[in-house]
């Protein structure tokens, strides 16, 4: 399984309507543990990661599950 970077992941979901946001956070709180979430851009709802626990792989997983990316 071919693994994307964050720059192409971040292209195709924009392409089907979803945002990729990274962390900013300098430290790890209960709320924020410094990775991924992934943002529909209609609703502004989160889809992956509330937390920014998403991890590039998790994302790419989902966006597989939901046929954003081919398999």
């Amino acid at each position: 399984m071919a693994r994307y970077t964050e720059e192409q992941l971040r292209h195709k979901l924009k392409a089907a309507g979803y945002a990729l946001h990274k962390s900013r956070a300098r430290r790890i709180t209960i709320d924020d543990l410094g990775d991924y979430c992934v943002v529909d851009v209609d609703t502004n709802a989160v889809i992956v990661g509330p937390r920014f626990n998403a991890t590039l792989d998790e994302v790419e997983d989902w966006a597989r599950s939901m046929e954003i990316l081919e398999s």
